[in-house]
């Protein structure tokens, strides 16, 4: 490896910063927008931002990986190898997220339940905010 490795782990740093401050921006500006709703709304905000950034870190840790893998390839001269990499790793993602989807709509009640809040079905068809 070429360089200083404190170098690289601050650059790569960066953009994992960044992802995770947008998903806390949008967090605060769905409690901002929810508040108006009362104070069921609220709390389900903050229930699934926690839901939120650990689905937001698996993504950014896989994307991180791959990155660093195709600079690697990149590096030592072998883009194809790279592109396979990249698309590998989206195929990946794809495959993680339609395994992560059903399991946790298969289990919004308990996951609600073990963060605090209410049980789920009396949340469900509340439409007096529209």
């Amino acid at each position: 490896m070429l360089g200083d490795p404190k170098r690289v782990v601050r650059i790569l740093v960066i953009p994992l910063f960044i992802s995770l401050a947008v998903a806390s921006v949008n967090s605060f500006v769905d409690a901002y927008w929810c508040s108006f709703m009362g104070k069921d709304a609220l709390a389900a905000v903050g229930i699934i931002a926690s839901i939120q950034m650990i689905i937001t870190g698996i993504g950014n840790g896989m994307g991180m990986g791959a990155s660093s893998v195709a600079s690697r390839k990149i590096g030592e001269g072998s883009p194809t190898k790279a592109g396979s990499i990249l698309s590998q790793s989206w195929i990946l993602m794809i495959v993680v997220s339609l395994a992560l989807t059903p399991m946790f709509l298969l289990s919004v009640e308990p996951l609600s339940i073990i963060l605090g809040g209410g049980v789920f079905s009396t949340c469900v068809g509340n439409t007096d905010f529209l």
